[in-house]
C-alpha cells in the first residue's frame, strides 16, 4: 500500500511522506531510534491520505525472502501547497516543479531485526521504464507527464510515485511493498508533530544566505521551519 499525508491548517492537504532537501533525514532518524508504533502513533496526529503509488506491473520481487518488507521513502521540493508567507520564513524560493531529491530504501526483514537503509544519488543515471536512461529524479516527473489529459493532480502524483517505484524495484530486483512521500510543507509539519529532533553539531552553521540555516555548535533541538532549513542546506557546511 502506499501512505501520503500533511496535517492541515485549513483544505486537506496531500501530505506525501520531503528534498534534497534531505526531507527525509529527520523522519528517519526518528523511525531508527523510537520505534514504529511511538512514531506512528505521533504521526497520526496529521492527516494522513493515502495513494495508489504501487504499481501491479513493472514491480518485481526477484530478490527476497519470507516477510521481509521494503518501504521507498520519497522527499521531493513540490512548493505547491506553500503560502508567500511560508516561502519566506522557510526560505524555500519559487515553485519550480516537483523534483524527487531524496529517495531511501528501507528493508525491514522478515524477523523484525534491525532496518536497512539504502540511499538512492538523485543524479544516478538508471533505466526508467518506456523512457530509456536519464536521471533518477526524472522518474517521477515522468510519470505524471504520463497521466491522460484532465488528470487531477493526485492522479498524477500517483503516475509519478508508480513509474519512480518501478525505476528503483527495476534497479534493485526487489518489490516496494509500501511508498511514503514528503513534501516540503508535509515536512515542516511533520517535525513539529514529534516535537524537534535533537542533533549535535561540531561546528556552527551560517547558512542565511541560501537555505537561512542558522545554528550554534552543540546538541539541540530543531523544529518546524529551522528542522527544514537545516537539512536543506547546501552551503557552508
Amino acid at each position: 500500500g502506499a501512505r501520503t499525508g500533511t496535517a492541515d491548517t485549513g483544505a486537506r492537504r496531500r501530505l506525501t511522506w520531503t528534498g534534497r532537501v534531505a526531507a527525509l533525514v529527520v523522519s528517519i532518524a526518528i523511525l531508527a531510534t523510537s520505534g514504529w508504533g511511538w512514531y506512528l502513533g505521533r504521526v497520526a496526529d496529521a492527516t494522513v491520505n493515502r495513494t495508489d503509488a504501487i504499481p501491479t506491473d513493472g514491480n518485481d520481487e526477484t530478490v527476497r525472502t519470507g516477510e521481509a518488507m521494503n518501504l521507498l521513502l520519497v522527499g521531493n521540493d513540490s512548493r505547491a501547497n506553500l503560502t508567500e508567507q511560508q516561502l519566506t520564513e522557510f526560505m524555500a524560493g519559487e515553485d519550480s516543479g516537483i523534483n524527487t531529491d531524496t529517495m531511501i530504501l528501507v528493508h525491514v526483514p522478515a524477523d523484525g531485526s534491525k532496518a536497512s537503509f539504502v540511499s538512492f544519488p538523485r543524479d544516478s543515471w538508471v533505466d526508467i521504464p518506456g523512457h530509456g536512461e536519464d536521471k533518477l529524479n526524472a522518474a517521477y516527473a515522468y510519470g505524471r507527464m504520463n497521466a491522460p489529459d484532465g488528470a487531477s493532480e493526485d492522479a498524477k502524483n500517483a503516475q509519478g510515485a508508480q513509474l519512480l517505484v518501478q525505476t528503483i524495484s527495476g534497479l534493485t530486483g526487489l518489490r516496494i511493498d509500501h511508498y511514503a512521500e514528503v513534501d516540503l510543507l508535509g515536512f515542516f509539519e511533520l517535525s513539529s508533530v514529534v516535537g524537534g529532533v535533537e542533533v549535535n553539531l561540531c561546528n556552527a552553521v551560517d547558512d542565511r544566505e541560501w537555505s537561512g540555516a542558522y545554528f550554534p555548535a552543540g546538541v539541540q533541538t530543531i523544529t518546524g521551519a529551522d528542522a527544514l532549513k537545516f537539512v536543506r542546506q547546501r552551503h557552508n557546511i
